[in-house]
């Protein structure tokens, strides 16, 4: 028995230019977050060295939304989000997507 989902793809080929609005989102919240954080910790005492070392050490904040707006799934072929948001509502399913 095959399992049809209700994949909904014409979104996700609306462009901006290289990225979908999903993924302009994704990279807009992951910036404003950073920069708040950044203006957050900064004092004025820090110096040039500071900035720069607080600036890699914040890098990490960044790193789930890159990870949801820019990395595929090699078996299903979608962005890590709306691959683990089907995963896990549909993971009692069994299907072709599925692999099983």
């Amino acid at each position: 028995m095959r399992a049809r989902m209700p994949f909904d793809t014409e979104k996700e080929r609306k462009t901006i230019k290289f990225f979908s609005y999903r993924q302009v989102a994704y990279l807009a919240v992951s910036f404003i977050v950073y920069i708040q954080l950044i203006q957050t910790i900064y004092t004025d005492s820090m110096g040039f060295f500071g900035m720069i070392i607080l600036i890699f050490v914040l890098l990490p904040v960044k790193a789930p939304f890159l990870y949801f707006a820019l990395v595929t799934n090699s078996q299903t072929g979608y962005y890590m989000d709306r691959h683990l948001y089907y995963y896990l509502r549909h993971k009692k399913q069994i299907g072709v997507w599925r692999k099983r």
